[in-house]
């Protein structure tokens, strides 16, 4: 478990900083879905639905019982917040 937490360096653009292998990975991930990657996107929508259902647990402090009916408009919020924790934004697509 301790390699997740160990430094990685990162490249973006001219820019070269060290974060954790987990923040790493999770960024990439983020990127590759965002570029089109179908395997990414499930992903990130997997993990941003997981925490629409953690943050509604806390919310309602019973952690014994899931959610129920989360909501497309759920989902996008999770992933906002998602992508927010990890330094990264949604921008709208202009087709």
């Amino acid at each position: 478990m301790d390699e997740l937490f160990h430094p990685a360096t990162v490249r973006e653009g001219d820019k070269v900083f060290t974060l954790p292998a987990i923040k790493a990975v999770v960024r990439q991930t983020v990127r590759q879905a965002l570029k089109g990657s179908s395997p990414a996107q499930r992903k990130v929508i997997e993990v941003a639905q997981k925490i629409a259902q953690e943050t509604a647990i806390a919310t309602d402090n019973k952690a014994e019982e899931k959610p129920q009916n989360i909501t497309d408009a759920d989902r996008a919020q999770a992933l906002a917040v998602f992508l927010a924790r990890h330094g990264m934004k949604m921008v709208p697509k202009n087709d």
